[in-house]
């Protein structure tokens, strides 16, 4: 589901002010599809430094059972010569409490990221390798695991700008995108809207190889933080299935976050009430 990479997933997709490219002047002078992929990548989604970030997921599964379960993001991203790394602590339900996630991005592209499951029931720490516990959802949802603290579109995928149009009164660069030769992905075309002044997406779609569309994701609730416009709500939705995913910001700040959070042998110990989270 790489297709899903506007992840850096739960900041929730930030958007980026202002670019410098004279956008004013006309689209197709300005920048290539490739070029707009590129920028989406390169300005990540959370800023610089670390950030705590309170979300409320509503999960409609394919049964058409409902979910509502919580989470705190604890993100540290786009520093020099350090991996992006995402640590998702499960607050609610309370069955669930002290579950943990962790991502940790690698500097270099050609690698995968590095995955890791904590369990409290049984006080260990595991490496997600296996490829079908990297494609599992996300706790219950309709967004695969390994997608989770990813935006590396230009690795995935070649860009076609093919015209623009209008997402939540905002103008958009239409993107249509192809998987590169080689790289495995679920959806080897879609389209992507993104926003000509902010560069972030609001809206995408991915097709599955027989052309089918079956992954619709939209940004909605712009608001700023940190001198940053960021999307507070995201639907992610499976059309095919018709089961749906919904992530709400509830809150969330800045925050000097220490590197050994990160470390997955400090799961076990980890207790996000020394950062103001309950």
């Amino acid at each position: 589901m790489k297709i899903l990479n506007f992840l850096k997933l739960f900041g929730i997709v930030a958007l980026a002010v202002g670019l410098t490219f004279g956008v004013k002047t006309g689209y197709s002078q300005a920048l290539t599809g490739n070029q707009i992929l590129a920028k989406v990548d390169e300005r990540g989604s959370f800023g610089t430094g670390g950030r705590i970030t309170i979300t409320q997921f509503n999960i409609v599964a394919k049964d058409k059972t409902k979910l509502e379960k919580k989470f705190a993001f604890f993100t540290k991203t786009n520093i020099k010569d350090q991996p992006d790394r995402l640590l998702s602590y499960f607050l609610e339900p309370a069955l669930e409490r002290g579950t943990i996630f962790l991502s940790i991005d690698p500097v270099d592209p050609k690698e995968k990221t590095k995955l890791y499951l904590y369990l409290p029931a049984l006080g260990q720490t595991k490496e997600l390798i296996a490829e079908k516990d990297r494609n599992a959802g996300f706790a219950g949802s309709n967004i695969q695991q390994d997608s989770v603290g990813r935006s590396n579109f230009s690795d995935d995928y070649t860009a076609e700008l093919s015209n623009e149009d209008t997402v939540e009164g905002r103008k958009t660069f239409v993107l249509f995108v192809t998987a590169k030769a080689g790289v495995d992905v679920d959806y080897p075309t879609g389209r992507i809207w993104v926003d000509q002044q902010e560069f972030i997406i609001l809206k995408q779609e991915g097709r599955r190889a027989d052309g089918k569309l079956e992954q619709v994701f939209e940004a909605t609730d712009l608001k700023l933080f940190d001198g940053r416009l960021e999307a507070n709500k995201l639907i992610i939705k499976n059309v095919l299935e018709e089961s749906e995913t919904q992530i709400i910001t509830v809150e969330k700040r800045k925050a000097d976050l220490p590197d050994d959070i990160f470390d997955p042998k400090n799961l076990k110990t980890f207790d996000p009430a020394k950062f103001g989270v309950k």
